[in-house]
């Protein structure tokens, strides 16, 4: 089952929850102690287990992580860090904004690779996967409005 499109594919997405790790790492360094350091506890558990599940289709198939795309995975989200202290210095609401909103894209990217692989294989609950991204979504959405309002209104 293994080609280079799906290599890619399932590359990409691994390294998009690379960043999205990292980012959630930075927000509970700059935002400690708040309702929204309890969300983004459960939302690392919660990717880290879709790394799991996403690492598990990589071994059935034989593909390899790809070192190159992880590292520049972690590279995007430095960079990103420095936008964000250029845009805030502060690291208030305008920048948890612009994570929120990378986060949420991630998440619905996330979902849609749920939705593609679904019917390769029978014996994973693509359901509740697609379930759990979707439940992600809503609840990122929350902060996201709420920083939203911090910051332009």
């Amino acid at each position: 089952m293994k080609n280079k499109h799906l290599t890619t594919y399932l590359n990409d997405h691994l390294s998009g929850s690379v960043a999205a790790l990292q980012l959630i790492s930075y927000i509970q360094n700059i935002h400690p102690d708040t309702e929204l350091k309890t969300f983004l506890i459960q939302l690392e558990a919660d990717i880290k287990a879709d790394q799991q599940q996403l690492e598990s289709f990589m071994e059935r198939w034989s593909i390899a992580k790809s070192s190159p795309r992880q590292l520049a995975a972690w590279l995007a989200e430095k960079v990103m860090q420095a936008k964000l202290l250029m845009d805030d210095s502060s690291n208030g609401p305008l920048a948890l904004l612009e994570i929120m909103e990378a986060l949420s894209l991630g998440i619905e990217g996330k979902r849609l690779l749920w939705c593609s692989l679904e019917g390769l294989v029978d014996d994973v609950d693509f359901a509740l996967l697609k379930q759990r991204a979707d439940d992600q979504r809503r609840t990122v959405e929350q902060f996201r409005l709420k920083a939203a309002r911090e910051a332009i209104w």
